[in-house]
């Protein structure tokens, strides 16, 4: 895999992962990526878990930067940003 290509999966995963922490709560991705990464090795699942918990962090935080963030995701989550499937 090309690095461009690699960065492109990287940043749609994380941009995944913090949409989901946002719209259902870090403790259920937590089990969620746990599930993902059930074949890794230890450290493998260690680094998982922290990314959740780090981007759970991120997002509570009271920062300007942090509600930002938060918001983003969570419109990015949102149905109602879907687009409509009704024809006017």
């Amino acid at each position: 895999m090309y690095d461009a290509e690699l960065m492109a999966v990287a940043t749609g995963a994380a941009g995944t992962l913090v949409a989901a922490i946002a719209a259902s709560g870090a403790e259920k991705m937590r089990l969620k990526v746990a599930h993902f990464f059930r074949r890794a090795n230890l450290d493998q699942r260690r680094a998982a878990a922290q990314a959740v918990d780090d981007t759970a962090a991120q997002l509570t935080s009271p920062t300007p930067e942090a509600q930002a963030l938060a918001a983003t995701a969570w419109s990015s989550s949102s149905p109602s940003t879907l687009p409509s499937t009704e024809t006017p």
